[in-house]
């Protein structure tokens, strides 16, 4: 008589793998989000840790030159002369000369400080202090020495931001080849397949330019208030020829800000999908006619994370929201204070910007949260506008508000 042992199903019955995998699928779910913040927060250090950079190398610039770097240096039509004017020139002198067409290419404080990031071959091969930016055009063609142009269009880690998704290259500013003058002006597709410009690196960094608004707005002699040309117009830390010393702070170095973030990718309009945009590399570019738009590239005013929300996106107001300082960082964005500390500075701080923008007028929605200036017309001509909350403090290096925690 045959006996037949009972055996066991190997494996899991249906219910048994959904359940399994069920368990598996909450524990990726509750682990994905710590795993993403980490990452977050491994990048807010590294971008913490590229404006301490920044911060050291200002400082180390102030420590061979007593003067932090020069916001932009518009230098001259024919005899190449720069705004290192000599004792006795002023900077009012130099605007009454019309010394720039419209957004005439100039170095930026980036390149200034190239040097003192480990940076010193690419300041070598650009040599600001003997190339003019505004020749871009022919040093494009002809470049003065090997790798100009690759040096110029080179991306530099130090001044990205591994939060940011943007692109390597600018798609808000580039720089115009044409004739005798070179400018940082908007980027156009077809210029740059024509070969009529060239690419501009992304930076994810600008300095402190005002309180108010980017200064000087123009400079020529038929500006009607040619106060608005003086650097001393300006409150923050860098403008066109600006020499910025620690003793020019009295705010104190704790108190003002030196340098802060501006993501690319960040939408300051989701509906039209407009981005932040960045800053460029080594140049910025000044104006004649209207403002110095192109200086967006390099310096900021306040605002953090400001959005768009009025039923039109004109020019004029992408390019307010843009002057701000913006990021992807949850929450706000991290600046380098010009005692070198670098924090974090939420986009609900205490921010009150004026409601009235361009000739004197007050926008059509009667709530515009973004300052506007005046360049020219109405009864505001020339008139800096009095900062009343703790970012415009922050900005402006001699307010007489000094501030606590922030």
């Amino acid at each position: 008589m045959n006996s037949h042992k009972y055996r066991g199903r190997a494996g899991f019955t249906l219910i048994e793998l959904l359940v399994v995998i069920a368990i598996i699928a909450i524990i990726v779910a509750l682990l994905l989000p710590a795993v993403q913040q980490a990452r977050e927060a491994a990048r807010r250090t590294a971008c913490k840790n590229n404006l301490k950079q920044l911060g050291l190398a200002c400082h180390n610039y102030h420590d061979v030159y007593n003067t932090l770097p020069p916001g932009w240096v518009a230098q001259g039509v024919s005899n190449g002369e720069s705004y290192d004017f000599p004792d006795g020139q002023s900077l009012r002198d130099i605007c009454s000369r019309n010394y720039v067409s419209d957004n005439t290419a100039s170095w930026s404080w980036v390149a200034y400080i190239l040097p003192y990031i480990e940076e010193t071959q690419a300041y070598e091969t650009l040599a600001p202090g003997d190339n003019r930016a505004r020749d871009a055009t022919s040093l494009v063609a002809t470049p003065p020495t090997p790798n100009f142009v690759a040096t110029l269009q080179r991306p530099i880690d130090t001044f990205r931001c591994p939060s940011d998704a943007g692109p390597v290259t600018s798609r808000i500013f580039e720089l115009r080849l044409s004739g005798a003058n070179a400018s940082v002006t908007s980027f156009d597709e077809a210029n740059l397949a024509s070969g009529a410009s060239t690419e501009l690196p992304v930076s994810n960094y600008v300095g402190n330019n005002s309180s108010t608004s980017i200064i000087p707005w123009r400079m020529s002699s038929t500006n009607p208030d040619q106060n608005i040309c003086s650097t001393a117009s300006f409150d923050g830390i860098f403008s066109v020829a600006s020499r910025t010393r620690f003793r020019d702070i009295t705010d104190g170095l704790s108190n003002t800000v030196l340098i802060g973030e501006r993501s690319y990718s960040r939408l300051i309009d989701v509906d039209r999908q407009t981005e932040a945009g960045g800053g460029v590399l080594h140049m910025a570019g000044v104006s004649n006619s209207f403002d110095s738009a192109s200086a967006v590239g390099a310096v900021a005013v306040p605002g953090i994370n400001q959005n768009y929300f009025a039923p039109t996106l004109d020019a004029a107001h992408t390019q307010r929201i843009r002057s701000g300082l913006h990021s992807v960082h949850p929450g706000g964005a991290q600046v380098v204070l010009c005692d070198g500390s670098v924090v974090f500075i939420s986009e609900n701080i205490e921010f009150s910007p004026d409601t009235v923008i361009g000739g004197g007028q007050n926008y059509a929605g009667g709530n515009n949260p973004f300052r506007y200036p005046m360049p020219y017309g109405g009864t505001m001509v020339g008139t800096k506008i009095s900062e009343d909350s703790v970012l415009e403090y922050l900005f402006s290096r001699n307010d007489g508000s000094v501030i606590g925690e922030f």
